[in-house]
């Protein structure tokens, strides 16, 4: 599987600078504040690419946010990373639109191999994960709708913030396990 190319999503982080900096209510940094149950998810169509970018605190997808220590932690970890791996599982993609993955890329600190020496300081971070998805829909046109199924996998996460940019223009919508379709 190919490399995902980062300029979709760029662009759409430069839209969620943008509204975060027109909305009297954000104080701080440019990321969204960490918030266990609460999820970003971006979402891009550029010709005949979907990029999706999942952004989801590890606690709501693993119970918790700290580098494994037990075998059941760590089965835990190989087992979400393992369903990340499966765009399909976490998204419903209409068949006619003919959606093919290209790319997908996961990040998250706990993936990496732990260091005691660093993880002993490291106690009380928030860890998060990432998931970024590239398709190539064949038939652009009939991706309509897309199916949130991240909730009934991971019913900790309650919600996800909806930022996307589509033909049809900017977009903003928040997702829960009652609210999981998004228009195109």
């Amino acid at each position: 599987m190919r490399r995902l190319s980062s300029q979709p999503l760029a662009l759409l982080a430069a839209f969620s600078v943008s509204i975060q900096a027109h909305d009297p209510g954000h104080h701080g940094s440019n990321a969204p504040a960490h918030q266990h149950g609460v999820g970003q998810l971006h979402l891009v169509i550029e010709q005949d690419q979907l990029h999706l970018e999942l952004q989801v605190p590890a606690d709501d997808l693993l119970g918790f946010e700290h580098a494994p220590s037990t075998a059941e932690q760590h089965a835990a970890l190989a087992a979400v990373q393992e369903t990340l791996q499966q765009p399909e599982r976490l998204f419903r993609l209409p068949a006619p639109a003919r959606c093919e993955l290209e790319a997908s890329e996961l990040h998250s600190s706990l993936f990496a191999p732990a260091d005691p020496a660093i993880e002993h300081g490291r106690h009380g971070e928030h860890a998060d994960i990432s998931a970024r998805y590239q398709f190539r829909c064949a038939a652009m046109s009939r991706l309509q709708q897309l199916e949130i199924l991240v909730f009934d996998l991971f019913p900790d996460s309650q919600r996800l913030v909806l930022q996307a940019i589509t033909p049809k223009g900017q977009t903003g919508a928040e997702l829960t396990a009652k609210r999981n379709l998004v228009d195109l």
